[in-house]
Formats: C-alpha cells, sequence, structure tokens
C-alpha cells in the first residue's frame, strides 16, 4: 500500500514520502499547520485510502487471484 493522494487531496512529493514513511514503518506522524491547511483532509484522505486498499485485498482472499475482482 503507498499513499498517493486522492482526487479529493492533491499532496506534495515531500508529503507523501512523509506519509509512506509513516505507513511502512507502522509509526505515527505528526502534522502540524495553521487552520484550513488540510490536516483533517489529509488524514481522511489516508483513511479512505487505507480503507480501500483494505477492501482489496478483501476480494482478493474471497475471490482468489485466478478470477476477475469487481472493483
Amino acid at each position: 500500500m503507498k499513499f498517493t493522494g486522492t482526487k479529493d487531496y492533491v499532496a506534495t512529493d515531500d508529503l507523501k514520502i512523509a506519509v509512506n514513511a509513516s505507513i511502512v514503518l507502522e509509526r505515527p506522524l505528526l502534522i502540524k499547520g495553521e487552520p484550513g491547511t488540510g490536516k483533517t483532509v489529509l488524514a481522511r484522505s489516508r483513511q479512505s485510502a487505507r480503507r480501500a486498499a483494505s477492501d482489496l485485498a478483501h476480494q482478493v482472499h474471497h475471490q482468489g487471484a485466478a478470477g476477475p475482482l469487481r472493483i
């Protein structure tokens, strides 16, 4: 699973590196910034991407890799 942003959240390259490092290291990421800079949107986008990856893994597990996947 690699965070690349979403259609609702366009992340900078530096931010993508930091988010992906936190994923690989399984460590929290502290995001600081002024109100309105997108901290909450980032958290929601990351959670949405994580949920989509989990749903896909669940489908692969139950349908098997040989058959078509419904995405």
